[in-house]
């Protein structure tokens, strides 16, 4: 009984350090801009959240109150973490969106002006002079 209690509660603790190792990858893939690496690493401790959750029922007939302390302790530290990177990926995310819109703007602004060759078709006869 001993031996399946301590695969039980290592379980647990091997899911918690590998979500851990996941923020570190995370936080490593929104630094390099790396979005396929984000989205692995997202899909990963979505996947480890998952074996977390098993682990966790599997273990409650071994848990005890001190070990659901400690536990959720850490799990708090990790979501917090976690949620000051996707904190910061979502403001990043909103900067884009507005440099893109800014960008949108002044393009529109300049086809409203039309091309350099419609300005100098819009000049008098002779004015070409005074642009250069």
């Amino acid at each position: 009984m001993a031996d399946s209690a301590r695969a039980a509660l290592e379980a647990v603790a091997r899911e918690i350090n590998g979500l851990e190792s996941l923020c570190i990858e995370i936080d490593a893939a929104v630094t390099a801009r790396d979005w396929g690496r984000l989205e692995r690493a997202l899909a990963d401790s979505a996947a480890t959240m998952q074996a977390l959750e098993g682990a966790m029922a599997a273990a409650v007939p071994y848990r005890d109150e001190q070990f659901d302390r400690a536990a959720y302790a850490r799990l708090q530290q990790i979501y917090t973490y976690r949620q000051e990177r996707l904190d910061a990926l979502q403001q990043y995310h909103d900067e884009v969106g507005e440099r893109l819109r800014a960008l949108s703007r002044w393009k529109s602004y300049a086809r409203s002006l039309g091309t350099p060759r419609d300005f100098v078709s819009r000049q008098q006869p002779g004015a070409i002079d005074g642009l250069r």
